[in-house]
């Protein structure tokens, strides 16, 4: 009988310490979990008899990961078309298809959409992995060469620039760069200035707004008052982050602005249009529920050009735990819930007690 309780905590989440709970448990006949290496040993060495279930949840994060590190590997592509998109938006007249070839020609190389948050070293690692895969040297010969990681080959490889240093994200602060330098400005307090822009249009923080100021004042002049110049215009741009879960949404769940520019990268790209579509039938399976249509997309996707190919991968891999969670309706919510409540209560008495205060009070009351 379902009674939504946890019955027991163990103290922690290796393979051994899994399969030796579940070996005294041998009632259990489902197991839902994610898709930790450790948890799918644990239950299959533990629990042969047991069904294991893949966490529909943590699929749908699997799959926004290999979207937007798709996204991340597409920035030429991307620069281009946030240009095309803000020139659309401040157009009364629909571009031309010979105009838009003409802008992807003119804007590729040149658009800074990137801003100034890239660490130095990382930025000349990144270079040198790049020069040395051009010239034909293996991923094992560069990871020896440089001492770095191959997985981290791999990433830098599939990209065309190297990301940001991780908390930060683009924005569009070159647009304001001339209005801000003016002399007009000089001696306003940077708070001022961030609300003057801010309403505007200008999609940073404060404390971006403050470091980039910072660095503009370091490399520009100030821009005499005698000089007209033409008001800020805001560039709209899109994080990779947002772009892969605006590409799993529904459209009709997305904002007129968000789904103008979705519906101009499936126009304007084959390869987000293929895999918006691949997106669209992998979230029906779990509707559907029928077996063998996980096969099939798995399939179809390792013949697509599509930028989740190591996903439907990766699935292959834990197969028949993914398909369970396809075709049966056990769910991993309830635990999720009561993960959920486990860290409440540990914040509560961070620094306390030990382990066995915490499983009792986990176990007390659970339901």
């Amino acid at each position: 009988m379902l009674q939504n309780k946890v019955i027991d905590f163990l103290p922690d989440w290796e393979s051994e310490t899994i399969c030796e709970w579940l070996k005294e448990h041998q009632e259990v006949e489902i197991i839902s979990r994610d898709r930790g290496g450790p948890y799918s040993k644990g239950a299959r060495e533990g629990a042969p008899q047991a069904i294991q279930v893949a966490d529909r949840f943590h699929l749908l994060m699997n799959l926004g990961d290999a979207t937007k590190r798709m996204f991340q590997s597409m920035g030429k592509e991307l620069k281009v078309l946030f240009t095309l998109h803000n020139n659309n938006e401040r157009s009364a007249e629909p571009v031309s298809t010979t105009e838009e070839h003409r802008l992807m020609e003119e804007h590729t190389e040149t658009i800074p959409i990137e801003t100034i948050n890239t660490n130095i070293e990382l930025q000349l690692r990144f270079n040198k992995v790049k020069e040395l895969h051009s010239q034909g040297y293996t991923i094992r010969a560069i990871s020896r060469s440089l001492d770095i990681q191959r997985v981290t080959i791999r990433k830098y490889i599939t990209m065309d620039f190297l990301s940001k240093k991780k908390g930060s994200r683009s924005t569009n602060f070159e647009s304001y760069q001339q209005f801000l330098l003016h002399e007009s400005n000089r001696g306003k307090l940077f708070t001022e200035l961030y609300a003057a822009i801010l309403s505007e249009g200008f999609n940073g923080r404060y404390t971006q707004f403050c470091s980039n100021m910072n660095e503009l004042f370091e490399n520009h002049k100030i821009i005499p008052a005698s000089r007209k110049i033409d008001p800020p215009v805001a560039i709209r741009t899109w994080s990779p982050a947002k772009l892969s879960i605006m590409i799993q949404k529904d459209t009709k769940d997305l904002n007129k602005e968000d789904r103008k520019f979705l519906k101009l990268l499936c126009d304007n790209s084959p390869l987000i249009k293929e895999t918006e579509e691949l997106i669209g039938r992998f979230k029906k399976l779990f509707q559907n529920k029928e077996e063998g249509t996980l096969k099939t997309w798995v399939d179809d996707v390792a013949k697509s050009s599509s930028g989740i190919k190591g996903f439907a991968k990766g699935i292959l891999s834990d197969f028949q735990a993914v398909n369970n969670a396809v075709v049966t309706p056990y769910s991993n919510g309830q635990v999720e819930g009561q993960i959920n409540r486990l860290k409440n209560i540990k914040r509560r008495m961070y620094g306390r007690a030990g382990f066995e205060l915490l499983r009792r009070m986990v176990i007390f009351k659970s339901g």
